[in-house]
């Protein structure tokens, strides 16, 4: 039913790259996507945060030479000490700019389910956007082009996907579920999604 199934990026400076939306100086909005934290989107009930990551990644997920950075590396140094301060810099020889891991925007810049990675009930909210880039306490599903994301968001939030997962995902602390992406992917759909799958792929 899911292209893909993963948790959001990881960019060991969440402190540096995330600040809110209002208070991005202009010449950085094109430097700018959408973001939410798994509380964050249990307050807001939903990926719309008010805060942004500031990120020189492109849409393909590519990160241009330090030479190309712009406004972009005029910010960036004002936090380089902090940057360069990371495990992903010092020990795995990550420019000083990037993220923890290499970001694949092409898959997330897509409409997509977003969920908590630990939970006390498990619950799907979409991004009908495509512009959110979920931080690393937020999974995200893509489903497949033939799969209506409504319908899989409301058989996801019912009454059988959450007895399912309360049975299956392993327990945190304080008994609150955590979402993993091996267990997402083992979650049984009914029958009729697979119907209307295979339909719909003839179609095409």
């Amino acid at each position: 039913m899911c292209e893909r199934i993963s948790c959001g990026v990881a960019t060991g400076a969440d402190s540096v790259f995330v600040v809110d939306e209002d208070e991005v100086a202009p010449q950085l909005e094109d430097w700018t996507y959408p973001t939410t934290s798994g509380k964050q989107l249990r307050i807001n009930d939903g990926p719309d945060s008010g805060q942004v990551f500031i990120s020189a990644y492109n849409e393909d997920g590519n990160l241009p030479p330090e030479d190309e950075l712009g406004a972009f590396g005029d910010w960036a140094e004002l936090n380089r000490d902090r940057l360069e301060d990371r495990s992903c810099v010092k020990k795995h020889g990550k420019r000083w700019y990037a993220w923890h891991e290499n970001p694949p925007m092409e898959d997330i810049l897509q409409p997509k389910l977003v969920c908590k990675d630990i939970t006390e009930s498990p619950h799907f909210w979409r991004d009908d956007t495509g512009e959110v880039v979920p931080r690393h306490s937020v999974y995200y599903l893509i489903p497949e082009e033939s799969v209506e994301m409504k319908e899989l968001q409301e058989y996801l939030n019912g009454p059988d996907a959450t007895a399912w997962l309360e049975a299956n995902c392993q327990r945190a602390a304080n008994g609150f579920l955590r979402m993993q992406s091996t267990v997402l992917k083992q979650l049984p759909v009914p029958q009729e999604f697979g119907e209307s799958h295979q339909a719909k792929l003839t179609e095409l």
